[in-house]
């Protein structure tokens, strides 16, 4: 997932930063504070919940987009909205589905 929203969101020419967990995501965000972030909810450790809830205690305007599989569990979409996401995206998702979300949260250059 990582690599597909990568290579989309290059094609926008925006620059674009890489966590491989949720703790080099916090890291990386507290340190480079993108635009927008893609977070998937299911990582290696802490989650991608955990994750959104520490960025947004660090960045109350972090604009976090949630990526998932399991769109279908209300209460996982409940809770992602609850933490602060931004907007949530349902795996597979396709190349437009991501440039709506840069067209709507990212910064006019």
């Amino acid at each position: 997932m990582r690599t597909l929203i990568k290579n989309i969101v290059k094609e926008r020419n925006c620059e674009v930063i890489e966590a491989s967990n949720a703790d080099e995501a916090i890291e990386l965000y507290k340190a480079e504070k993108p635009d927008i972030t893609f977070m998937d909810i299911i990582m290696e450790g802490k989650t991608g919940l955990d994750a959104l809830k520490e960025i947004r205690a660090f960045d109350g305007n972090a604009i976090v987009v949630m990526c998932t599989s399991i769109g279908g569990q209300e209460h996982v979409i409940k809770e992602a909205v609850d933490y602060g996401a931004a907007d949530f995206m349902t795996k597979p998702f396709k190349q437009q589905e991501i440039f709506n979300v840069i067209d709507k949260y990212g910064k006019t250059q």
